[in-house]
């Protein structure tokens, strides 16, 4: 916070006592805005996210270390980097997904969809501070529906916390979206809103994966097979919790 609110590394505010001095009202307001809870990517402005360093605001998901499990299980379906994908991010919030996707696959395209406008203009500046908006194009719609046919990798973390787990959330999950987070009664909605969607989307080969919440792997996995998807694994966050599921479409 101190960095933040002088612009100084560590090292230099060692260096510049005086001018760090000067900006101890700035370093007090952080303070206080993170006793009272707030999420730190609020309060600078920025989250990391695998090798980034994304802008973030109040209409966007903070990014976590969970979500980067979405990057490990695409590099490990598809190992060649030089393939020119053509890359769906169903909900994409900050444009983490996308833009990391879009960097790692630099022949790839890819389109962000998202319900919320404000939400885009943070992916569309993502997207730009990383180089790769001339290959990345974002809409605003509900799930997928301005997409087309012909994807052969997508991606989603949707909202999948239940009403239950609203009601009994860390308080800087508060400051965040609901519209991020919230999954329907039993958390399950949009997985039920993206299962009838996926195939019409994918060509045969396609890879899917999503983020689940813990311990609903088994019932997106049976929500996804009922709509012709074809479950290939599930890759397990640092907690050691199947955290995303990766499918494909059934021939």
């Amino acid at each position: 916070m101190l960095r933040h609110a002088t612009g100084l590394t560590p090292e230099k505010q060692l260096l510049q006592g005086d001018q760090v001095v000067e900006n101890w009202d700035n370093f007090a307001v952080s303070v206080a805005r993170r006793v009272g809870r707030e999420p730190m990517a609020h309060i600078t402005g920025a989250s990391a996210f695998w090798d980034l360093d994304l802008l973030i605001t109040r209409d966007v998901l903070v990014p976590r270390p969970e979500t980067e499990t979405i990057i490990e299980g695409v590099l490990d379906l598809l190992p060649n980097r030089s393939r020119k994908l053509r890359i769906l991010d169903i909900g994409t919030g900050s444009g983490c997904l996308l833009v990391t996707l879009l960097r790692l696959y630099p022949n790839s395209l890819g389109l962000g969809t998202d319900r919320s406008l404000a939400a885009l203009d943070c992916a569309h500046a993502n997207l730009r501070a990383n180089g790769v908006h001339c290959r990345g194009l974002l809409a605003q719609c509900n799930w997928a529906e301005a997409a087309t046919h012909g994807f052969n990798l997508i991606v989603s973390n949707p909202p999948y916390l239940s009403a239950a787990d609203m009601a009994d959330l860390q308080p800087e999950l508060r400051f965040e979206p609901a519209l991020a987070l919230l999954g329907g009664s039993d958390g399950l909605d949009a997985y039920r809103q993206l299962s009838k969607a996926l195939p019409q989307l994918s060509f045969h080969d396609a890879r899917v994966l999503v983020e689940v919440g813990q311990g609903q792997h088994n019932a997106v996995i049976d929500v996804f097979g009922s709509h012709g998807l074809k479950s290939l694994c599930a890759y397990r966050d640092l907690a050691d919790i199947p955290r995303v599921l990766a499918f494909e479409p059934i021939e």
